[in-house]
């Protein structure tokens, strides 16, 4: 594979995981996302207009725009999940007939 077609590979790959987790956000309803978006956005456009002399600058921009798109949205995930365990060990489940609520 060239490296052009690693990089984008890569890229690939980040915009997977990204989508996974934005789809996941809007199947719970919860929308943390959208910030992480709107940064992100803003990140890339910061780095387009600083360096844009030739296309391997544009794809360097992209992934690392993705790579912390990606992993912000890996934090905001396991911050959730953190916090919906938590919370499921603090409410007490209620037996009633043999059978859990």
């Amino acid at each position: 594979v060239p490296v052009r077609g690693k990089f984008l590979l890569v890229l690939m790959l980040l915009l997977a995981v990204g989508g996974v987790l934005v789809n996941y956000f809007l199947a719970i309803g919860n929308r943390p996302f959208v910030l992480i978006i709107f940064l992100a956005c803003i990140l890339q456009s910061i780095l387009i207009a600083w360096h844009h002399a030739d296309i391997a600058q544009f794809v360097q921009a992209t992934i690392v725009t993705c790579a912390a798109f990606t992993l912000a949205l890996l934090l905001t995930f396991t911050i959730h999940v953190r916090k919906i365990h938590s919370d499921s060990r603090a409410t007490p489940r209620r037996v009633e007939n043999n059978m859990l609520l």
